[in-house]
């Protein structure tokens, strides 16, 4: 009983492994539409802003 318990474990994590691994992919790309649509007024590209954003600096000045 206890087998299969594990196996459903296992497959719920890799699961939402998954689906936080498009959220995430989601979200950058809605980041660079937005910023896309902003960059003609900012001095900040939407490539800066990402390297920013993904080592956790998100709220990088624009």
């Amino acid at each position: 009983m206890g087998g299969s318990v594990d196996v459903a474990m296992k497959k719920a994590s890799r699961l939402a492994g998954e689906i936080a691994g498009r959220s995430v992919a989601l979200a950058e790309e809605a980041a660079v539409r937005g910023l896309a649509a902003a960059q003609k007024t900012s001095s900040v590209t939407a490539e800066e802003f990402l390297r920013g954003f993904k080592r956790g600096r998100g709220k990088k000045r624009i």
